[in-house]
């Protein structure tokens, strides 16, 4: 990620959402070339089907356990985070240029009993 990218994130997010904000990062890159997506799904063990979906929309995405103190990538090569981790959210809620807080994209409505 460059140091000066803006920075989109969807935190806790639920099934579709994620594509959903691939597909705006992937539109918004026309006008801001550097942006940078960092996807945290809410429940961590999605993380292969949501990097799987990724990767089938041609996402250029690393997963967060890939990444070591000394990793680095060339300037384009990555540009999108898919954090499968726990307890780290918070930490990337700070370099956010825009936050998105799952669960209203595609939220289902449960009905009672």
């Amino acid at each position: 990620m460059a140091p000066d990218a803006p920075v989109l994130i969807g935190g806790s997010t639920h099934d579709g959402e994620e594509m959903i904000l691939a597909g705006i990062a992937g539109r918004l890159r026309a006008r801001f070339p550097k942006l940078f997506l960092i996807l945290v799904p809410r429940h961590f063990e999605r993380c292969r089907d949501v990097g799987r979906q990724l990767r089938e929309c041609g996402a250029k995405f690393v997963y967060r356990n890939e990444i070591a103190a000394t990793t680095q990538f060339s300037e384009g090569e990555v540009d999108c985070l898919l954090v499968n981790t726990t307890g780290e959210l918070r930490l990337f809620y700070r370099p956010a240029t825009v936050v998105f807080v799952g669960k209203s994209l595609a939220a289902r409505r449960t009905e009672p009993d």
